[in-house]
């Protein structure tokens, strides 16, 4: 649930039209954290949008995550969620959805974006899973996270699991942020 990922995990899908270098961390609070995927200059705005939105709403999608593991993406033509759980220590589970997109089957907005979206699933699904065997090879070694606006989501749950868990020292929150648990 942050923008760092966007540009190497969806390289084929989405990195042309939000590429990590252009997300921004937005302001977060005790349960939720966000983040703004601005489109990429040469892309063309993406619709049908409401004409009430201004140009930046038109021109990037924003999501967040409400803490632990619920994703909602609003975009300018519609609405994604995703909830994503481990079913085992090296598979992830994705539900998802859309709203806003045309109802009508023969529409080729709807069926193109539905479509995507399925792709940039199996995208983060695979990604997922290779992390997970990732994260227990012997190889492992952990790293800083990336500036705020690529990672500060990843920050900000780490906060949130300190808080759940109650650990009121500190330490938790900078094991987490190292990587060491």
């Amino acid at each position: 649930m942050e923008g760092y990922h966007l540009s190497p995990t969806h390289a084929q899908t989405l990195h042309a039209v939000t590429p990590t270098a252009l997300c921004e961390k937005l302001p977060d609070g005790p349960g939720f954290t966000g983040y703004r995927a601005n489109f990429h200059p040469s892309c063309p705005e993406r619709g049908p949008y409401h004409e009430d939105l201004t140009e930046q709403e038109r021109r990037s999608d924003v999501f967040y995550c409400v803490y632990p593991s619920f994703v909602v993406g609003f975009c300018p033509h519609f609405t994604l969620y995703m909830c994503l759980r481990p079913e085992t220590v090296d598979t992830v589970g994705i539900r998802w959805g859309i709203t806003g997109v045309p109802r009508d089957p023969e529409s080729s907005v709807g069926k193109d974006y539905i479509e995507l979206c399925k792709e940039f699933c199996n995208e983060d699904r695979a990604e997922l899973e290779r992390l997970q065997k990732g994260l227990k090879s012997r190889y492992y070694s952990p790293g800083p996270l990336a500036p705020d606006n690529y990672e500060g989501t990843i920050w900000d749950l780490h906060q949130y699991m300190e808080r759940r868990l109650g650990s009121s020292d500190g330490k938790l929150g900078q094991c987490l942020l190292d990587n060491q648990l």
